[in-house]
């Protein structure tokens, strides 16, 4: 396992293949860079792909503070500048979508291309009060937990890995607050409109979290947008349908523009 202080705390991260080209993959709320586990051989066999554990998730450590949007920006931002990374291209899923778009609102010299699965919309997610009495619950309720992970990964639910999964949800659980309350202040539509690079939004169209409209209305803010679906998986095609999130970022990622 490889750590790098980053920001006052140590953040896990994971390098495989050794591509010319390099892949940063960010994971979404409650996730961890396990999330990735089913796609990252087959992409680090066309580039150089590293995958972070963000502040108080998976294997990095749990600050008291920072579970926001932009600090998770400046962390992975932080964790470029180190790593001596000067051009890369970005994958975000869910929360990990507007994280990587702030990245490369900081950072958009370096960026080449952008890919956001099934993110969080460029305008932000507001969580309704209910919601909130739920998401309280998920540090002293694991089944709870498990069965709101089960409604993400409708199609990867019964695999091994989701077990690993949960353990690293449950791990996390405090994030939870914080993240959804920043993910209620953020707006990143008008930089979309500035971002010249081309960008692929891939989205699961059996998401019961975010809908097609917002991810129409997310890509439709980009320059240089193109939105691809996919109608047999929900928010995790990289865990429902590997192969198919494959094929379609590497043609994204392999073609010359």
């Amino acid at each position: 396992m490889n750590r790098l202080q980053v920001n006052g705390f140590s953040m896990s991260y994971e390098k495989w293949g050794e591509g010319e080209n390099t892949l940063l993959l960010i994971h979404g709320n409650l996730g961890s860079k396990q999330w990735w586990n089913l796609v990252k051989e087959e992409l680090a066999s066309h580039f150089t792909v590293y995958m972070v554990d963000l502040r108080g998730c998976g294997q990095s450590e749990k600050p008291t503070d920072g579970y926001s949007v932009p600090q998770y920006g400046e962390d992975v931002v932080s964790f470029i500048k180190q790593m001596g990374i000067s051009h890369f291209s970005l994958v975000g899923h869910s929360m990990g979508g507007v994280i990587a778009m702030d990245v490369a609102s900081k950072i958009p010299d370096q960026v080449d291309k952008l890919i956001l699965l099934n993110p969080a919309p460029a305008d932000g997610f507001v969580t309704s009060e209910d919601k909130y009495q739920i998401i309280e619950q998920y540090s002293t309720n694991r089944e709870l937990l498990k069965s709101a992970l089960t409604a993400v990964v409708p199609k990867g639910a019964h695999t091994p890995l989701f077990l690993d999964l949960v353990e690293d949800a449950w791990n996390s659980t405090h994030t939870a607050i914080p993240n959804a309350q920043s993910l209620g202040t953020i707006d990143y539509s008008e930089w979309a409109a500035t971002f010249a690079k081309p960008t692929l939004l891939l989205f699961g169209e059996q998401d019961v979290l975010i809908s097609l409209e917002d991810m129409k209305r997310t890509i439709e803010c980009f320059k240089d947008g193109k939105l691809i679906t996919h109608p047999g998986v929900g928010h995790s095609p990289q865990v429902e349908d590997p192969e198919w999130f494959v094929r379609e970022t590497l043609e994204f990622l392999l073609t010359k523009k």
